[in-house]
């Protein structure tokens, strides 16, 4: 879940907004100036449910006069993203690739690009696939030495520096391009 805090002051009318993970809760409270505000501003973003998810996918397209060629696609992307912890993110990456396939001619996201993408998850396992394989035998081993890291005996999230990773592993560029 993402965590949303605001606070706004009568002498600016301006408001901060604040939104992070529920990882970095804790770090954010352990921050004086904003441990002060957070008790009376803290408000959780569930996540989105299906029809805020189809209106993520489809309104910036039609806002600038653009469709999908096949409707239903937005339903299956939309299904199978909903099936992961992380739904928005996984789903937008997978919309960002999408618009790389779109059909400037007929402006429409074309079904093809749906099949070429190979689904919401595919699209992150592609990605990472072909960033491993533009990098040498040597990056490969940092990323992976990187990867093992940056978990935990349990299968957890472990909490790294990149100071401390940029000191573990020889070809720390390569390391920072895959992270990033």
């Amino acid at each position: 879940p993402y965590y949303g805090a605001s606070t706004s002051s009568s002498t600016s009318g301006g408001a901060v907004v604040i939104t992070l993970g529920d990882d970095y809760l804790a770090r954010a409270h352990a921050l004086p100036a904003i441990r002060e505000q957070l008790p009376a501003a803290l408000f959780l973003l569930a996540p989105l449910d299906a029809a805020a998810l189809t209106r993520v996918l489809t309104i910036p397209i039609q806002r600038v006069g653009w469709r999908f060629d096949d409707p239903a696609m937005v339903g299956r992307m939309v299904e199978e993203a909903s099936r992961a912890a992380a739904a928005l993110p996984l789903l937008c990456f997978a919309a960002t690739n999408l618009w790389t396939l779109r059909d400037p001619v007929l402006r429409r996201i074309p079904a093809s690009a749906e099949r070429e993408l190979g689904g919401v998850s595919c699209a992150l396992a592609r990605h990472a696939e072909r960033t491993l394989e533009a990098m040498t035998a040597s990056e490969r081993d940092d990323v992976r030495e990187t990867f093992r890291r940056l978990l935990t005996a349990a299968g957890t999230r472990a909490r790294v520096r990149r100071a401390d990773l940029a000191q573990l592993v020889r070809s720390f560029a390569a390391v920072e391009r895959l992270v990033a």
